[in-house]
């Protein structure tokens, strides 16, 4: 499987995506449900100490998310995710720090998800998939086991309309994995909220 890539995201988009899984009645238990969730926390590292952890790392999004994210400035945040081929599906990987006295804290956690979940009624309940004034349709966004056929789920309760067609439908499938990612990203704020640890962010 090739290397996923790389994104930074701002603490304003991990709060924003926390606060709308919090306040999204029900959605962080059916994810939670259907996720493991594992995290580590350092305090007062540096570049060399952040060599030696990943060294200690076996998992291979964590260690290459390690790898491709050097300390530098005064704090930062940077996530990879993908689907899963053969397994699962879904698999989310976070890295944030913020410099503390000339050193660095720091959180990296994983979101692997073990169970299917059923993304058309989290979708229904966050108001996703309205898309171009219309909705979602025609074009699923293929993650094994867990979403096939998902834009007609996603297009509950959106307005009268449909993407569809070649480009229509790609771009469709592009937003979904988005929305999934986003949501997925509050999920993991909310894990860390929960730990005392959004503040790392």
């Amino acid at each position: 499987m090739s290397v996923a890539p790389i994104h930074d995201i701002q603490r304003e988009e991990v709060t924003k995506y926390t606060d709308q899984v919090k306040s999204t009645a029900g959605v962080f238990s059916m994810i939670q449900e259907s996720f493991v969730f594992d995290f580590a926390t350092y305090q007062g590292i540096d570049d060399n100490d952040l060599q030696t952890l990943m060294s200690r790392v076996t998992d291979n999004d964590l260690k290459n998310l390690l790898k491709r994210s050097g300390l530098v400035g005064d704090k930062g945040a940077r996530y990879s995710d993908h689907n899963v081929p053969s397994e699962t599906g879904f698999k989310k990987v976070f890295l944030t720090f913020r410099k503390v006295n000339g050193k660095y804290d720091i959180v990296y956690c994983s979101a692997i998800q073990t169970r299917q979940v059923n993304w058309g009624r989290i979708g229904a309940a966050m108001g996703i998939g309205v898309v171009a004034g219309g909705a979602v349709a025609g074009a699923a966004l293929l993650v094994p086991g867990v979403n096939v056929g998902v834009a007609a789920a996603l297009a509950v309760g959106a307005a009268g309309g449909a993407v569809v067609g070649g480009a229509g439908a790609g771009a469709a499938a592009i937003i979904q994995k988005r929305d999934i990612s986003n949501v997925v990203m509050g999920y993991i704020g909310r894990e860390l909220s929960d730990r005392n640890l959004l503040r790392l962010v």
